[in-house]
Formats: structure tokens, C-alpha cells, sequence
């Protein structure tokens, strides 16, 4: 498993293990941001995402790729993001030429985790 998403302290990640395919983790989500820019109400394209916009772009573009090659996600985890990835470059011929239509649409729709309420001590 060289890639996957993961959850830490109940936050969503995702995590790229091995250097050789890190490259094409990286290029992906790259052009998940780039395209996402307008759903996510962005207008500088050099800044940084804030955090709960950069999770959008991570876990929709990912679910949205699963979906567009017709992977079923089980509890909405993908185990292994490099092998994704690798099938979705053999299935498009290249990362520029994936479905971001479809990765769009499931970033828009993706929702971060909601703020936990603090409880008061009485």
C-alpha cells in the first residue's frame, strides 16, 4: 500500500508512502486543485487552500475518481490512492485527460467533518 487516506485524532488525511509515486499523487491533487478553484469560491489561484477546502479537494477528488471507473468506496475509504491512481492513468491515458467533470461534482457535494460543540462543564 503505498497511498491511502487515514484518519488522525478524527481528522481525514491522506497520506503518500512511497517517493517514487508520490510525483503522481501529487500531480493529481494539483489538478484537483486547479479545477476546483471556482466550486471552491477561490479567486487567487497561487494561494493556499484553507484546511477544510484542501480535505474538500483530497477526499471528493478521490471518491469522484472511484466513482467515474465504477470502484465501489467501502465506508467511503480508498486503501490504496497510488493503485487508484495508476488505474485511472491507464484508463484515461494520462492525469490530464481524467473525468474532472465527475471530480468536480464530488468535491462540491464533499462536506468536511462538522465542529464538534463544546459541552459545558457544570
Amino acid at each position: 500500500m503505498s497511498a491511502r487516506a487515514c484518519a488522525l485524532a478524527e481528522r481525514e488525511g491522506i497520506a503518500c508512502q512511497a517517493n517514487p509515486n508520490q510525483q503522481r499523487c501529487l500531480q493529481f491533487l494539483e489538478l484537483a486543485r486547479q479545477k476546483a478553484r471556482f466550486v471552491l469560491q477561490l479567486t487567487r489561484p497561487d494561494d493556499a487552500l484553507p484546511h477544510a477546502k484542501e480535505i474538500r479537494v483530497q477526499l471528493g477528488s478521490l471518491a469522484g475518481l472511484a466513482e467515474s471507473m465504477e470502484i465501489p468506496l467501502k465506508d467511503n475509504e480508498i486503501e490504496n490512492i497510488d493503485g487508484l491512481l495508476s488505474l485511472a492513468e491507464q484508463n484515461f491515458t494520462s492525469l490530464d485527460k481524467l473525468p474532472f467533470d465527475t471530480l468536480i461534482r464530488v468535491i462540491k457535494e464533499t462536506q468536511g467533518r462538522r465542529p464538534r460543540r463544546k459541552t459545558s462543564k457544570s
